[in-house]
Order: C-alpha cells, then sequence, then structure tokens
C-alpha cells in the first residue's frame, strides 16, 4: 500500500508540473513585452520576442534563449 501511494505521488507531481507552466509575456533579449505576431519557431517550440532585431538574435542562439525560458518555466511548446 506504501508503495502505491509513493507512485500515485510521484504521478501527481510529474503531471503538475506540466499545468503549472507559465506563458511567455516578456522577451528573452530585451525584457519588453513581447509583440504575438513576432514568433520564432524551431523544433516545435516557439519563442515571442518584441521586435525584429531581437527575433534575429534568438535565431542566431535559439537553444540558448530556450533552455532560459524553460528554466524559468515557461512552456514552449504551447503557444
Amino acid at each position: 500500500m506504501k508503495r502505491v501511494f509513493t507512485i500515485m505521488t510521484a504521478a501527481l507531481l510529474l503531471s503538475a508540473g506540466s499545468a503549472f507552466a507559465e506563458k511567455q509575456t516578456k522577451c528573452p533579449i530585451k525584457n519588453k513585452a513581447v509583440n504575438g505576431s513576432k514568433v520564432v519557431e524551431k523544433d516545435g517550440k516557439k519563442i515571442a520576442v518584441c521586435c525584429n532585431g531581437c527575433a534575429g538574435k534568438v535565431k542566431k542562439n535559439f537553444d540558448k534563449y530556450a533552455k532560459k525560458l524553460e528554466k524559468k518555466g515557461i512552456d514552449l511548446k504551447s503557444k
């Protein structure tokens, strides 16, 4: 019984992580509000930015910015 409880608790905690993922509201470059029409996409992940200049920077180093945002709990796949 104790083992079943432990497994169920672990499953609940793992599923809860995605339920509390935050939506991206700030540009990862300038920390300004994102523009909904300016999005850079790679491998099914989307990063919103505030301007075309930031879009170019994100395109050049997408994985760096994706990692930074995901560390903050932002879901890049649900846009």
